[in-house]
């Protein structure tokens, strides 16, 4: 019954949104095909290093890591029954992949030093990471451009790429056509700025209404969910932006 690992991830993506269904099933697929195992032994396990640290390195490309991606790692660490020791090396390596200093080519080469280029393995990694990266509720060109690294390194090519990114993504929904000009009010730029600009606007001001750096200073209550609202207008608009330039 290869379809479990697939349901018993559906159901727990639902916690996500329709973006994380995906990222539940891409991650079920994992047990259904025999490469993941539950409560597997870390210290010389190449597949779950890889997929930890990896998945820290994702969660950190945008600038930030935010609670609903810690939440995605600990259902991760569920999937895999991680308790005690197992569980805090898995923290580690998660945490080791959200470092500015990490080198995601370095696992990546023992990665396909163990299991080759373009192998079943590789397949499955790429594809559980390019549905963790949506179980965010988009994906920004820091996001891709991670996940292209990526997928290079692992030997696969443009178009191959691009087709499980299609894979993946969670439906398009249609935007009226004033829709740009609000993004822009969003970010406080005027119609027609350039990508700099909205970067630079889109990162001055998820840092100022971050929800976990606000309640971090003490921020509650309406405060807090007026946060919430905004710095989710900023990432959607800076989303709708950036993906003109794509």
């Amino acid at each position: 019954m290869r379809f479990i690992g697939k349901l018993i991830g559906a159901l727990a993506g639902l916690r996500f949104g329709p973006a994380g269904v995906a990222s539940g099933i891409a991650l079920g697929q994992l047990f259904d095909s025999g490469v993941f195992r539950a409560k597997v032994s870390f210290g010389a396990d190449v597949m779950s290093n890889t997929l930890f640290q990896l998945t820290g390195h994702i969660a950190r490309s945008d600038g930030t890591v935010s609670a609903r991606e810690v939440a995605l790692a600990e259902q991760l660490f569920d999937q895999f029954g991680l308790e005690g020791a197992a569980r805090d090396k898995a923290v580690n390596q998660f945490n080791a992949g959200r470092l500015d200093g990490f080198q995601p080519q370095q696992v990546l080469t023992r990665f396909v030093e163990q299991f080759g280029l373009r192998s079943a393995q590789a397949e499955q990694m790429l594809a559980a990471l390019i549905a963790i990266a949506y179980a965010d509720g988009g994906l920004l060109g820091s996001e891709r451009a991670a996940l292209k690294t990526i997928a290079v390194a692992l030997g696969f090519r443009e178009d191959e790429f691009v087709r499980e990114l299609e894979r993946f993504a969670p439906p398009a929904v249609a935007a009226p056509e004033d829709s740009l000009d609000a993004c822009y009010a969003v970010l406080g730029l005027a119609p027609g700025a350039d990508a700099n600009a909205v970067k630079l606007a889109y990162r001055k001001l998820i840092s100022q209404y971050h929800p976990d750096k606000l309640e971090g200073a003490g921020v509650r209550g309406d405060a807090l969910k007026g946060a919430q609202a905004k710095a989710k207008s900023v990432r959607s608009a800076y989303e709708r932006l950036s993906g003109l330039s794509k």
